[in-house]
């Protein structure tokens, strides 16, 4: 039997099973990294510190630090999916024309770069499947287009 390249975690004649992608809700992996970036200057900052000396090291640490405590503000506000947040418990219709209600709780998250919207079941499973959804949408301020010319 030949077994073909794309035919790999394949159930003939179904489409290829990918595992669940369990990925965090409102965290983001740029966010993190930025932090922890920020966190390790800042970090940096408390062991330089000691070797500055007189008032000037008071002064020095209070002027750095406020700057990367902005500076990490600033970013996690940009980046960030916490600008505004809301969940409400509620009993809505689970498909279109079916008159089948499931009770759950809806959550919206919005940020400057995106939106992030969550249903979870209560319970978790009903109607003979497991409600636990969760979608980003993410709009770019970029074209997408690379080079020069009249849609750049």
């Amino acid at each position: 039997m030949i077994v073909a390249f794309f035919d790999a975690f394949r159930s003939k004649p179904y489409p290829t099973l990918y595992g669940a992608s369990q990925t965090a809700v409102t965290e983001d992996k740029l966010v993190v990294g930025l932090v922890v970036a920020i966190g390790v200057l800042g970090f940096t900052l408390l062991v330089v510190s000691p070797a500055i000396r007189g008032r000037k090291a008071l002064v020095y640490f209070l002027k750095v630090g406020a700057s990367l405590f902005v500076g990490c503000t600033i970013i996690v506000g940009n980046y960030g999916y916490g600008w505004q947040t809301g969940t409400i418990k509620t009993r809505t219709a689970y498909k279109a024309f079916t008159d089948h209600e499931v009770a759950a709780q809806v959550g919206l998250h919005v940020g400057l770069r995106g939106i992030n919207i969550t249903l979870k079941g209560e319970p978790e499973h009903q109607l003979k499947e497991q409600i636990n959804y969760n979608e980003q949408f993410s709009w770019g301020w970029q074209q997408f287009r690379i080079g020069f010319g009249p849609y750049v």
